[in-house]
């Protein structure tokens, strides 16, 4: 399992069909930590402009 909880393709397979998919997992496991860090700054974002919009009563829900 990777920190985020998602199984390595890896980690499937007990044969070594797929051991350079392994020694690719530390590579993918770095860019997956940095994308979903930047999806939560993100999201952060967006939470904090839909509040202000919210409050400020500049913003309609739609349908």
């Amino acid at each position: 399992m990777s920190p985020h909880g998602l199984p390595h393709r890896g980690a499937r397979q007990g044969n070594g069909a797929d051991a350079g998919a392994r020694t690719e997992l530390p590579v993918v496991d770095s860019l997956l930590s940095e994308f979903l860090t930047l999806l939560e700054a993100a999201q952060k974002e967006l939470h904090e402009r839909w509040n202000v919009q919210k409050d400020s009563g500049r913003h309609t829900d739609r349908a």
